[in-house]
């Protein structure tokens, strides 16, 4: 039960420690995104991709996609980032296709870029926290869980913590 506790506390310590950076990188890099200037895009293909067992995402195995052209400095550019940062897949075609509903081929759209490097660029900018969140949450549940074993448990046999009279 000892080591029990202490994975559940190093476990719950990992998780809070790892979500809380990523949450903090995660906000970071999206207030820096959201400074990038806009330019004028314009959607040259939209679908739905089902992806291989290799490649497939954490919530399933359907992906919107897109690409897109956009114009910097009369240069023009093409990229395929919708959200900045991540590539979300779904379990279902039809929740995949639901994000692609106002990005159909030939719509225009204002594409956010890197002024350093004009070809990083993303539809979206913002950042999607939830499971972050959920993972410190986890983190501090189990670190709870942990804590509260700790206090359960009975003291070792042996008498250790007893003082000789």
């Amino acid at each position: 039960m000892k080591y029990l506790r202490i994975l559940m506390l190093a476990a719950g310590l990992i998780l809070i420690a790892g979500s809380a950076g990523f949450l903090v990188k995660n906000h970071l890099r999206a207030s820096e995104a959201r400074a990038w200037p806009r330019a004028q895009g314009r959607i040259v293909e939209s679908q739905v991709r089902t992806l291989h067992a290799t490649e497939l995402g954490n919530e399933g195995d359907f992906m919107p996609y897109v690409r897109y052209d956009y114009a910097v400095n009369g240069r023009i550019f093409h990229g395929d980032t919708i959200w900045l940062d991540e590539r979300r897949s779904f379990g279902s075609a039809n929740v995949a296709a639901r994000e692609l509903a106002f990005l159909e081929t030939g719509t225009a759209v204002d594409v956010r870029y890197n002024p350093a490097d004009p070809r990083e660029a993303a539809l979206n900018v913002e950042e999607n926290a939830w499971p972050k969140i959920f993972l410190l949450m986890l983190g501090v549940l189990l670190f709870g869980l942990g804590r509260w074993l700790r206090r359960r448990l009975p003291p070792p046999a042996g008498g250790a913590g007893l003082v000789p009279a």
